[in-house]
C-alpha cells in the first residue's frame, strides 16, 4: 500500500517526469552514438586489414613470404564487438589496429579519438558517462527533499507516528526514486541486457544505491537546503573529485620515462642491418642452427637466412628499448583499474568497460595478442625459408588473427553485491536515524 501510494505520488510530480525525460533522452543518445562510434572503429580497423590483404594478393606471385612481412606492413584489427556500445568513450581511446613487421614489435595505429577531435567529443557521451554523472544528478533532483520536505511542513509526524518504524516509508520512497531513474535509463538498460546480464544487474543495483543514499541524506537533514547541499557535495566528492584525483595520482606515480633513451635504443636496433657483425649472426645461429646461412644451397636462401637472423636481433633490441615505456603503461592501467573501486561512479564505469572489452588493460592485451600473432607469422616465414619456397604461392596460407576482446563478469557481480549492500546499509541508517529522532518540524516553519 505504501509503495503504491508513493509511486503514484512520485509520477504525478512534474519534477519526476522531467528527470525521467531528460535521462531517457541522454541514455538514448548515448546508446545511438556509442553504436555509431563502435561501427566507425570496427570499419577503420577492417579497412586497414582489407588493404593489406589486397596487397598480399597482388604481390604474392612476385615476392617471397619473408620480404612481404619483414619490410611491408601487416595490419591487424584490434576488434570491437557490439558490446562496446555501453562504454564507447573508452573505445574511442583504444587503437584501431596494429602494424606488424617481423623486425619490429607491433606498433598500434592511433584510435579515432587520437586522429580526430570530433571522435573524442562523440565518444564522451556514452552510457557509462550518463550513469556516472547524470544519473546521480537526477537522483538528487528527485529525492533531496523526499523526507526533509515533510519535516519542514510538519507532516512527518503524521506519516510516521502511527507506524512502528520509518523503514517501510523510506524503502518505498527509495524504490519510487529508483524506478524513475531506471525508466530514464531504459535505453541503456535494454542495451545492457543484450551485452551481458551482469551489466544490467549492476545498473539496477547502482541505481538503488544512489537513490538510497540521497533519501538517507534527506532523512538526516533538518532542512531541504541542507540536504541539497550535502547531496551535491557528496556527488562532487565521490563522483568527480575522487576519480579525477586518482587519475592524477596514477600519472604522477608512474611518469613517462625519458623518450631520448627509447629513441637511442631504437636507433641502435636499426643499426643491426646497417652495421651487421659476425658476432650477431654467430649468436643467432647458436640459438637456431637450422637457419645457418652457410647451410643454404644457393645464394638467395643464404641471404634470406642471414636477413632473418639479423631481424631477430633487431626485434630483441627494439623490445628492450620500449620496455620501460610499456612497463609504465601497464602499471598505470593496472592501478587505474584498482582505483576505480574508490568511487561508485568510477566503479560502475569500470564494470561496463570490463563487460564491453574496453578496460584500461585492453590496449596492453591487444599488443600482447598482436605480438603472439607476430610470432605465428615469424614461424610461417621461417618454415617457408627452410622449405626453399621462393614466392608466396598461396596467400590463404598466410596466418590470420580473428580477435574478439575479452570481457570480465566477475567484477560486475562483485560490484552489484557491493552496490546492493551499500543501498541497504544507507536505508538502515536512515531508518535508525528517524526512529531515534523526533518528527517535529523545523523551528523556522513550526
Amino acid at each position: 500500500m505504501i509503495l503504491r501510494l508513493t509511486r503514484r505520488a512520485q509520477w504525478r510530480s512534474s519534477r519526476a517526469r522531467a528527470v525521467a525525460a531528460a535521462l531517457f533522452s541522454a541514455s538514448l543518445a548515448s546508446v545511438v552514438l556509442g553504436a555509431l562510434l563502435g561501427a566507425q572503429h570496427r570499419a577503420a580497423g577492417e579497412r586497414d586489414v582489407a588493404s593489406f590483404a589486397a596487397r598480399l594478393e597482388a604481390g604474392a606471385p612476385e615476392k617471397n613470404a619473408f620480404y612481404l612481412t619483414a619490410y611491408e606492413d601487416v595490419i591487424v584489427a584490434r576488434g570491437a564487438s557490439a558490446d562496446a556500445v555501453l562504454a564507447a568513450g573508452d573505445l574511442a581511446a583504444l587503437p584501431d589496429a596494429a602494424i606488424l613487421r617481423l623486425s619490429d614489435p607491433p606498433t598500434t595505429i592511433p584510435s579515432l579519438a587520437e586522429r580526430s577531435p570530433s571522435a573524442l567529443l562523440l565518444g564522451s557521451l556514452d552510457f557509462a558517462w550518463v550513469l556516472a554523472l547524470l544519473l546521480p544528478l537526477g537522483a538528487i533532483a528527485l529525492a533531496y527533499d523526499s523526507v526533509s520536505r515533510d519535516r519542514e511542513r510538519g507532516t512527518l509526524a503524521m506519516l510516521l507516528g502511527p507506524a512502528r518504524s520509518s523503514g517501510p516509508l523510506l524503502f518505498a520512497r527509495t524504490l519510487a526514486v529508483a524506478e524513475v531513474l531506471l525508466v530514464g535509463a531504459f535505453p541503456g538498460l535494454l542495451a545492457s541486457f543484450f551485452v551481458d546480464v551482469s551489466a544490467a544487474v549492476v545498473i539496477v543495483a547502482y541505481t538503488f544505491l544512489i537513490a538510497a543514499i540521497v533519501v538517507a541524506i534527506s532523512a538526516r537533514a533538518e532542512r531541504s537546503a541542507v540536504a541539497l547541499a550535502t547531496a551535491l557535495g557528496a556527488w562532487l566528492t565521490f563522483g568527480v573529485a575522487v576519480p579525477l584525483s586518482a587519475s592524477a595520482v596514477v600519472r604522477a606515480s608512474y611518469p613517462e620515462p625519458d623518450p631520448r633513451a627509447r629513441l637511442a635504443g631504437e636507433k641502435g636496433a636499426d643499426a643491426v642491418f646497417t652495421r651487421a657483425t659476425e658476432g650477431i649472426v654467430a649468436t643467432e645461429v647458436g640459438r637456431d642452427p637450422e637457419m645457418d646461412p652457410e647451410q643454404a644451397e644457393d645464394g638467395e636462401f643464404s641471404q634470406l637466412r642471414y636477413d632473418f637472423l639479423l631481424m631477430r636481433e633487431r626485434l630483441r633490441r627494439k623490445r628492450g628499448a620500449r620496455y620501460e615505456s610499456d612497463r609504465v603503461q601497464t602499471q598505470r592501467a593496472e592501478t587505474i583499474e584498482l582505483a576505480a573501486w574508490l568511487s561508485p561512479t568510477s566503479l560502475v564505469a569500470g564494470v561496463l568497460a570490463d563487460v564491453s572489452g574496453t578496460r584500461p588493460l585492453e590496449r596492453r592485451a591487444f599488443e600482447k595478442d598482436a605480438s603472439a600473432y607476430r610470432g605465428d607469422v615469424e614461424r610461417f616465414v621461417r618454415d617457408d625459408i627452410l622449405a626453399r619456397r621462393s614466392v608466396l604461392e598461396d596467400p590463404e596460407r598466410f596466418p590470420r588473427l580473428d580477435r574478439v576482446p575479452a570481457k570480465r563478469r566477475v567484477t560486475a557481480w562483485i560490484a552489484a553485491a557491493l552496490f546492493l549492500a551499500g543501498g541497504i546499509g544507507a536505508w538502515f541508517e536512515a531508518t535508525r536515524r528517524l526512529n531515534q529522532g523526533g518528527f517535529a518540524p523545523t523551528k523556522e516553519d513550526a
